[in-house]
């Protein structure tokens, strides 16, 4: 991989160990309204950044989207906050200190991010922070525009980036920004799908970006 002046990354399942959080939190959504409780399997098989798709499978009618979104948001601060993943500190530190611009591109709103990264003490080494809120549906992942918008807020071109991220859905997304990936596997993503989805590097820890960079 070519030197890279901007780093991005997505969030959930990348730097915060959220993938319990979420599940606990979708479960809940499809009880409450579709009387459907959410298996693990399911969930693995369902999980894609956009959760309208979520809803889909769990039967909830789209006139209660947004009601799911705010059960959603209620139970996920309900319970014991997700973690970062080790070295997260240490690994964001390191890049910047090899003159990477560092960004954020994540599916989340920015109430819940912000409070996130803020509790996990991370928020000032982004120079950017890119989330769901100002996009429509279509231009949320897979879609680039998200990408996009954080490559002219850093001032750089998509071929001196590249975006990690831990599914499939974040390996399109960087591939149809032409930026090139790196996917993590500690996530939310199943190995295969992650590797049939093809990015440039796959990393078991974001320990060995200090190989890469």
């Amino acid at each position: 991989m070519t030197v890279m002046k901007a780093i991005i990354f997505d969030l959930d399942g990348t730097l915060i160990d959220s993938k319990e959080a979420h599940f606990r939190a979708f479960r809940e959504v499809g009880i409450k309204l579709a009387k459907n409780a959410l298996t693990a399997e399911q969930f693995k098989k369902w999980y894609f950044p956009n959760y309208l798709s979520i809803w889909k499978n769990l039967g909830i009618d789209e006139k209660d989207w947004m009601k799911a979104n705010e059960i959603w948001q209620k139970y996920y601060h309900s319970h014991e906050n997700p973690k970062l993943f080790s070295n997260v500190r240490e690994i964001l530190a390191y890049l910047k200190s090899k003159g990477c611009k560092i960004a954020l591109v994540t599916s989340g709103n920015e109430k819940r991010v912000s409070s996130d990264l803020e509790r996990e003490k991370i928020k000032n080494f982004f120079n950017v922070i890119v989330c769901e809120d100002g996009f429509k549906r279509h231009e949320l992942k897979p879609a680039p525009n998200q990408l996009l918008v954080a490559l002219e807020k850093l001032d750089e071109d998509a071929n001196n980036a590249v975006y990690i991220g831990d599914t499939p859905t974040d390996v399109m997304t960087g591939r149809n920004a032409k930026m090139e990936t790196i996917a993590i596997t500690t996530g939310f993503g199943l190995l295969e799908n992650i590797k049939e989805a093809n990015p440039d590097v796959i990393i078991n820890s974001l320990e060995e970006l200090k190989k890469i960079f």
